[in-house]
């Protein structure tokens, strides 16, 4: 994972000098300080901006109201490290086109786009302003990208079909439209989040009837999908306790990950 992780670095300064693709030109700073968010730009603070954009860590990018209620981070560059095993799970090859969930930055973009070339990578994201500000951050690395701003949970807009689908937020349940517009023998990787914290990454693979996969080893967590079309779960459920009895059983030998899905 070093490896990789150090290919991805390198390859990001060939296709990003001067951090032209690096997290919007005005990043919030993602460490609390009396519950307060402190913000850090390249402007205001050049030596710390550019040690939060490289550092392997994630980077919020965007606050705004949370669907529970509050402000807090809506947008966010996941960690290198992060990404770099997901596109390695993606198992991405020459020709194939991928559709992504979750503009975000547009960094994971435009690694795609200098992989495979930017006419075979599409993107949506449901926040506009964020579609424009990655627009423009693709665009300074030279590739002219196909973005659209629009519910992930309908795919992309128009149809089409993709060899791969990669959702950089987490989802209650695979949008059906992903796996509508996925060939067969395709991959649909996301964070599959099937209640509070619970779930994990898994890439799907298209069959006949739908698609089936196992959830990968590592926990990682995701910012919920927004949007009507795919209402989040939070919080945990009620539970009525008052038939409750105990019970042992032994251990399961078989770890979460290694599931069917």
């Amino acid at each position: 994972m070093r490896d990789s992780l150090e290919r991805l670095l390198v390859g990001l300064e060939r296709i990003a000098p001067d951090q032209r693709c690096a997290p919007g030109a005005s990043v919030p700073n993602d460490e609390q300080r009396d519950r307060q968010w402190c913000e850090v730009t390249a402007e205001s603070d050049p030596e710390r901006w550019l040690a939060q954009v490289y550092a392997n860590k994630p980077l919020v990018t965007q606050l705004g109201e949370l669907h529970h209620g509050g402000i807090g981070p809506t947008s966010s560059s996941s960690s290198p490290a992060l990404m770099a095993r997901m596109l390695e799970v993606l198992d991405v090859r020459d020709g194939h086109r991928v559709c992504e969930i979750g503009t975000g930055t547009g960094w994971n973009y435009a690694l795609l786009a200098h992989r495979l070339g930017p006419e075979n990578v599409y993107s949506v994201d449901l926040d506009g302003e964020l579609v424009e500000q990655a627009r423009e951050n693709i665009r300074r690395v030279g590739y002219e990208p196909n973005l659209a701003a629009a519910d992930g949970a309908e795919g992309w807009p128009g149809g089409g079909l993709f060899d791969r689908f990669i959702a950089t937020c987490a989802v209650n349940r695979i949008p059906a439209a992903c796996i509508e517009q996925t060939r067969e023998g395709g991959i649909i990787l996301a964070d599959l989040k099937v209640y509070t914290s619970t779930g994990n990454l898994v890439p799907l693979r298209r069959t006949e009837n739908g698609a089936e996969g196992h959830f990968v080893d590592g926990f990682s967590a995701f910012m919920l999908m927004r949007g009507e079309t795919h209402p989040p779960i939070s919080g945990y459920p009620d539970r009525d306790r008052r038939q409750a009895r105990h019970r042992y059983t032994s251990v399961r030998e078989q770890r979460p990950w290694e599931a069917p899905v």
